[in-house]
């Protein structure tokens, strides 16, 4: 008797962790990346990744900057007027990119001015 009732405790403890573990909130890893500036509107950006990125992020990528996005150079908090085609910045996001042309990047958190080509 004892030992159906410590199979079931285990089974119980297993479906408990498989549950816990199904159930909880899937972690959010951010991706940086570098790219130049190719077209600009008032909230949106295009941008060629450079070639010292790993395979995934040496595409052309689109984005529109929503909500309190912060653009930043060096510390200093800039507007979109700020960017030029030709910069060089790095892309901060999350979640998943649709892959059309350019891909589209849906949740951008940051981005950041690197240099600038003027």
């Amino acid at each position: 008797m004892k030992k159906v009732v410590s199979i079931l405790l285990i089974l119980a403890l297993m479906a408990g962790s498989f549950l816990l573990g199904r159930f909880t909130a899937p972690e959010i890893h951010s991706q940086t990346f570098y790219a130049t500036i190719t077209r600009k509107s008032d909230d949106h950006l295009v941008v060629s990744g450079i070639p010292e990125n790993d395979i995934n992020h040496r595409w052309d990528f689109q984005f529109t900057l929503e909500g309190n996005v912060p653009i930043l150079w060096r510390g200093t908090e800039l507007t979109m007027d700020d960017l030029d085609e030709g910069d060089l910045i790095a892309i901060t996001y999350t979640g998943s990119v649709l892959e059309i042309s350019p891909a589209m990047i849906q949740n951008v958190l940051k981005i950041q001015l690197l240099e600038d080509e003027r």
